[in-house]
């Protein structure tokens, strides 16, 4: 009986423990570019999105006024410098000194 007792009690603290909300995060900077799908907590700007959104992660999206929007394979870009990138594209060294700006 004794061995009876303890799985209730072991049934009655499983059913006490509360479960934790699950938050799909997608996280962006200030130009709606996407920084990481997180379930964390970070510092950085983010909307909430669903389980599938979640899953697929697509990066050839931007967040725009809190919603998503898919990236056009036509959008007209260019590389542009990040703090005092060189006028020469082509030198690949250290962390990036360019990026893509897209014109949507």
């Amino acid at each position: 009986m004794s061995t009876m007792t303890n799985f209730s009690e072991a049934i009655k603290q499983v059913q006490s423990i509360s479960k934790k909300p699950i938050f799909y995060r997608l996280y962006y900077n200030a130009e709606g570019d996407i920084i990481c799908y997180s379930m964390e907590d970070l510092d950085f700007k983010y909307i909430e999105i669903t389980a599938e959104e979640f899953a697929i992660s697509n990066m050839d999206v931007f967040v725009k006024d809190d919603e998503i929007h898919k990236k056009q394979l036509s959008s007209i870009g260019k590389l542009v410098p990040i703090n005092g990138g060189s006028a020469d594209v082509s030198i690949i060294a250290g962390e990036p000194k360019w990026r893509m700006k897209t014109y949507d």
